[in-house]
């Protein structure tokens, strides 16, 4: 994911930079707004369909109020962070990009109960072996 982002001159975003991307500088539980809505998001109560959903764009009702589409339901993202405890603090090496191995994932995937699609849920586990990948886990470029 790393070296993807490098070939075109971009990054993984930081934790943080993932969180004000998808919910704002109003805190919004959801990247849409404040109120669950599966209609803007693919999640697996929509059939027995496991898999990640359609087309990039797919559901542009669910943008941030940054317009940033897709940040919610379809797979979790790997952030450039460490795991770590909350409140961010970059200082405390989660950025290195030597620690870990666990690196943190955000928004949840397409089979993640409503609880976990949202703007602040951070998922750890999911991320513990990035060598063999994992069926719900992305990424996405930063600039």
């Amino acid at each position: 994911a790393r070296a993807f982002c490098r070939s075109l001159g971009k990054r993984l975003p930081h934790e943080w930079e993932w969180q004000l991307a998808a919910q704002g500088l109003d805190g919004r539980p959801h990247p849409w707004g404040q109120r669950w809505d599966p209609s803007k998001v693919p999640v697996a109560s929509r059939g027995k369909n496991r898999r990640p959903g359609p087309d990039v764009g797919s559901f542009p009702a669910g943008a941030s109020p940054y317009g940033v589409i897709d940040m919610a339901g379809n797979t979790w993202e790997w952030v450039s962070s460490a795991y770590r405890p909350y409140p961010y603090t970059a200082a405390d090496g989660r950025e290195d990009p030597g620690a870990g191995p666990v690196r943190g994932t955000r928004g949840g995937g397409h089979d993640s109960p409503a609880t976990e699609i949202t703007t602040t849920q951070r998922g750890r586990t999911l991320s513990r072996n990035p060598q063999a990948g994992h069926h719900n886990i992305g990424f996405r470029c930063a600039k």
